[in-house]
């Protein structure tokens, strides 16, 4: 799921990668980060709707937020009677499943010929930047900092840390774990509900003490506490220890 509605008249680019093919018959991939606005997926205006709808908002994800890349004047002003044909030369050997509009963006942004593309795995990003804000500008205006900042702020401070010269004295092992598909129950290989935790520390543990059956990470397992974390996005369970 997601907060559909907040995705409703924003100025929305793409990003994501672009498989290309090479002049040697080869692929390649692209990142791509389109950071201008080219869709929007707009909300009805209100004198079409009732009081009813507009109190209870209930969006279909296959209908109602399809966003729109531009206007297609020559289809839609092009009809049989007149004789003129809707296909357009400029996009014979374009990839049929994607609108020959946005494969000519992305084109421009890689610096390839449209017709190279083969395929594409792209995503809807919100233009706006972030701000500072707040009567002391205390606040921060800006989309995903509940995980991407503290990724960060993590993986950041574990480099200071290493670069500090104390690394070399201390007993303990830092580690920063970041896992993937929250929002899809952390099942995954990537998750926190996946061994690849347990894993780690068999290894890190098998670093300091040599042995076939891993004595020292069943003795430090079993001075530690174990319980489940419940997601409050996903309500997944995710086991997790401390020692």
């Amino acid at each position: 799921g997601g907060l559909w509605h907040t995705w409703l008249d924003r100025d929305l680019g793409i990003a994501g990668r672009v498989i290309v093919r090479r002049g040697d018959r080869s692929f390649e991939q692209h990142l791509v980060h389109i950071d201008k606005p080219i869709l929007r997926v707009p909300s009805l205006c209100i004198h079409l709707q009732t009081g009813e709808e507009r109190q209870a908002l209930k969006l279909n994800k296959e209908t109602h937020l399809t966003p729109i890349l531009g206007l297609i004047n020559k289809e839609l002003n092009s009809t049989e009677a007149t004789g003129e044909s809707t296909s357009d030369d400029s996009n014979s050997g374009l990839d049929p499943r994607h609108a020959p509009a946005l494969l000519k963006i992305l084109g421009a942004e890689i610096g390839c010929n449209p017709e190279d593309i083969i395929d594409v795995e792209l995503s809807l990003c919100d233009t706006q930047k972030g701000a500072i804000g707040g009567a002391a500008d205390e606040l921060i205006f800006t989309p995903r900092v509940d995980n991407q900042v503290h990724c960060y702020t993590s993986l950041n401070a574990i480099v200071e840390y290493s670069n500090s010269g104390k690394l070399e004295n201390d007993p303990d092992v830092s580690v920063v774990a970041l896992f993937d598909h929250e929002e899809v129950g952390s099942d995954s290989n990537e998750g926190a509900g996946s061994p690849i935790m347990r894993d780690a520390v068999v290894r890190i543990s098998g670093c300091f003490a040599m042995s076939e059956d891993n004595e020292l990470f069943k003795i430090g397992l079993s001075k530690s506490l174990l319980f489940f974390r419940r997601c409050r996005t996903c309500n997944s369970s995710q086991l997790c220890f401390k020692t």
